[in-house]
């Protein structure tokens, strides 16, 4: 019977390696794909911030950073601040504050960076 088993564990281990060795790589496919999944909506996330009319830096920083860390064109973002209606006038709160922000592929060639400081 000892033989028996012998034998049968013999047959099948190549299989066994084989098995094992396509779950792994199924596995890092899947991995893979829910990688660019996160990274996407990450991105978009980082959009919807940063498009977003709101005072202050409200996070903006962290993701101006991240889409300039992935090379995304940064391309028509208005980091200005919303208009407010006061008593009847119009009142503007602060813009984005990005003090030491690193932005080191980002092409400012056409950026308005006036403001108050």
């Amino acid at each position: 019977m000892l033989r028996c088993v012998d034998s049968f564990v013999r047959w099948v281990e190549p299989y066994s390696i084989l098995a094992a060795v396509l779950g792994l790589f199924v596995s890092f496919l899947a991995f893979r794909s829910d990688l660019e999944d996160r990274m996407e909506e990450r991105s978009v996330e980082a959009w919807q911030l940063l498009t977003t009319k709101a005072s202050g830096n409200s996070g903006k920083r962290e993701a101006l950073e991240y889409l300039n860390k992935t090379r995304t064109p940064l391309v028509g973002i208005d980091l200005s601040a919303p208009e407010k209606k006061q008593f009847g006038f119009t009142v503007l709160a602060a813009g984005a504050y990005l003090v030491n922000v690193q932005l080191p592929f980002a092409d400012l060639s056409l950026a308005d960076l006036t403001g108050p400081i």
